[in-house]
């Protein structure tokens, strides 16, 4: 493919992968309409699931499991 530009580039194919914000929007979604569907036990395994995506994960980094990330 032909490139106008001389010198060092980045690379012109993007990684695929879920935006880790679009993630969490979800995941809240789902959260939220699990509790008002009356199933609480799931609505609290989404609702910790969001909490490990928003405090301790890392983006780029691999996922660590831990019982904890899911209530137990």
């Amino acid at each position: 493919m032909f490139k106008p530009y001389r010198g060092a580039q980045g690379p012109s194919i993007r990684e695929n992968g879920i935006n880790h914000f679009k993630l969490i929007k979800f995941l809240q979604d789902a959260q939220k309409k699990c509790a008002a569907a009356g199933e609480e036990d799931s609505a609290f395994r989404l609702e910790m699931m969001v909490d490990y995506f928003t405090k301790d994960y890392e983006p780029g980094k691999p996922l660590k499991f831990t019982p904890t990330v899911l209530g137990f």
